[in-house]
């Protein structure tokens, strides 16, 4: 992950600031996606509170997606079970067959 990045950034310069960043950052899955990088919790949260303040100063509201930064659900989130889904490519593969 850290080369492709570093490649992406490498023309832009500060390719290395980025990644200083996200030293000490933990490694999380979101839902069905590969695991990824996160920032540190820390500063992801400094980040949120500012948006929400400055959201605040304007009449929005703003929340974090406990989908989206795992790390931030509360345990009751943790406790619910995921809500099943029906994957759409069997139903798309029967309908490509009746078709062709």
């Amino acid at each position: 992950m850290t080369e492709n990045l570093h490649q992406a950034l490498a023309s832009h310069g500060g390719a290395e600031a980025v990644l200083d960043a996200y030293s000490g950052g933990p490694t999380l899955q979101v839902g069905m996606a590969r695991a990824a990088c996160f920032l540190p919790k820390t500063r992801r949260q400094r980040g949120y509170a500012a948006l929400m303040a400055l959201g605040a100063e304007r009449g929005i509201t703003v929340s974090v997606s406990g989908a989206l930064n795992p790390d931030f659900r509360s345990p009751q989130q943790l406790e619910r079970p995921r809500a099943s889904w029906q994957p759409l490519l069997p139903v798309f593969n029967r309908t490509c067959s009746r078709v062709g």
